[in-house]
């Protein structure tokens, strides 16, 4: 998915700006997708129980995973009236596509890798797609499974040093 330059981004010298987490379910593989059909109505934003959804560059909702985790509860795409939000996007009749692709990376600042034992990210995480690898003489080396991720932020706002990232899954595309 390639990103247009905006002008407020060039003229803030943002050449290559940090691509906007969207919702779940949003629709970003057809041509007509999310941001064609999106009418930036706040919908989805008013209706997400976690309240991580917030309004981005022009006015276009994306996902703030400091302020909590995607549950996947699916009230984003039920309430979009527009369809740019859809399950069943690309999917065979009676399935359900998954929410999106993304999965968490660890950053170099992480506790652990900076000597200090951490290990908050790997309490919330359901999918225990957080391991620690032990090592002699230090804390344990920390890692995620992509096969295991969902993406859903749990550890993001958990880590103290902000230390993970949520990006687009480059295994899936």
């Amino acid at each position: 998915m390639s990103v247009a330059i905006t002008r407020r981004n060039l003229l803030r010298a943002k050449i290559n700006p940090k691509q906007a987490l969207l919702p779940p379910w949003a629709m970003t593989e057809q041509a007509d997708g999310f941001f064609s059909r999106c009418t930036r109505c706040s919908e989805c934003i008013q209706s997400c129980p976690e309240s991580i959804l917030e309004k981005g560059d022009g006015g276009f909702p994306r996902v703030n995973f400091r302020l909590g985790e995607c549950t996947f509860c699916g009230l984003c795409e039920a309430q979009c009236p527009s369809g740019a939000l859809d399950r069943r996007q690309g999917s065979e009749p009676g399935t359900q596509c998954q929410p999106w692709d993304y999965v968490a990376e660890i950053q170099s600042q992480c506790l652990n890798l900076q000597g200090v034992v951490c290990q908050r990210c790997a309490d919330p995480c359901e999918s225990r797609a957080i391991h620690f690898t032990p090592r002699i003489g230090g804390p344990a080396l920390p890692g995620i499974e992509p096969d295991l991720c969902t993406g859903c932020g749990a550890c993001v706002s958990s880590c103290p040093v902000d230390a993970i990232e949520i990006k687009a899954d480059q295994y899936s595309q």
